[in-house]
């Protein structure tokens, strides 16, 4: 089995809410890490990325660290590679500035990915594919495609400074994949109005999976996730508790819990269940600092009883979640 994932590899400058600063590469590397430490041995990870020509061999290293990725689709390119720094105002808000956007990939490049048992796309700089790209490429796969909002919602000026837009072309990019994914504040600037609530989030879900793909995941920090998704026609909807963890780092969270529920979707095929597993995975990854090392959230699915025990009865029969009124 091979799963691929596309997006921006870059350099974080992080200072940490506690004012300790930390560099390390990130962008898709939080999902190569955050896959590396819960898939079993024979699975491979495919990054298909452009890489800067100033940090590409440096890269080509770091990732020899993670089991069973396969490099050779990383394009080297002219150029510096991105380089983000984000400062963190408490545990979850952080201010972000970013210089040197990665150059969307070539349709050869992308197509790299096709033969994939499932393709991650994560827009870590919102300019990784252009929506034509994107299109060719789900026509060519027959793996589960999910895909991660991130900075489909953002600009950044010459800078680097940031600035939020609406994500008003979602539908046009929904329509191609198996899941979305997006935080509550993308969330807001996909649907275009603010969200203060959980009826508010209902309400912004119900419209993103009606004109949407099939699945819907909007995650909520430290209020857990809201999952939408249809079975048999009809739309359901399921709140997801985050798990009771003392939270350390929040960086790569997001990133943590697409990788755990793409990992548990393709084992079971059940949202539901996916949704409990990525929380755990997620939920695993507050309590590190770093990338990677998420080892305890190894079989997250089997975890599900000593995490959700309220749940576990429930998901295990494979419950789809409350129904969603039309």
């Amino acid at each position: 089995m091979t799963i691929s994932v596309i997006g921006a590899i870059v350099y974080d400058e992080i200072i940490t809410h506690k004012g300790e600063r930390r560099e390390s590469f990130g962008g898709i590397t939080y999902n190569i890490a955050a896959l590396s430490s819960i898939l079993p041995p024979d699975v491979t990870i495919h990054p298909v990325s452009n890489v800067a020509e100033d940090r590409y061999y440096e890269v080509l290293a770091m990732l020899k660290e993670y089991p069973a990725v396969d490099t050779r689709d990383l394009v080297k390119t002219p150029g510096r590679l991105t380089h983000t720094k984000l400062v963190y105002r408490s545990i979850t808000y952080r201010d972000e500035a970013v210089l040197d956007l990665m150059r969307p990939l070539s349709l050869e490049a992308a197509l790299k990915a096709a033969d994939s048992d499932a393709i991650l796309i994560n827009f870590i700089n919102g300019t990784e594919l252009t929506l034509d790209v994107m299109a060719a490429l789900c026509g060519k796969t027959k793996g589960f495609v999910q895909l991660d909002v991130h900075s489909k919602v953002s600009r950044w000026d010459a800078a680097g400074h940031k600035s939020q837009v609406r994500f008003a072309d979602w539908r046009e990019w929904g329509r191609h994949v198996d899941a979305i994914q997006m935080n509550e504040f993308e969330a807001g600037l996909t649907v275009g109005r603010e969200l203060k609530d959980r009826d508010d989030f209902v309400a912004a879900g119900r419209e993103i999976l009606a004109e949407g793909p099939p699945i819907v995941i909007i995650t909520l920090g430290p209020q857990g996730s809201l999952l939408f998704h249809r079975r048999d026609g009809k739309p359901y909807c399921f709140a997801c508790p985050a798990i009771n963890v003392e939270a350390v780092d929040t960086t790569g969270c997001g990133d943590s819990y697409s990788a755990g529920f793409l990992w548990s979707y393709l084992q079971r095929k059940d949202p539901v269940a996916a949704a409990c597993a990525a929380n755990i995975v997620g939920g695993i990854n507050c309590t590190t600092s770093g990338i990677g090392h998420l080892e305890a959230a190894r079989g997250a699915l089997d975890q599900i009883p000593k995490w959700y025990p309220d749940l576990a009865d429930r998901v295990a029969s494979g419950w789809p979640g409350e129904p969603l009124s039309p």
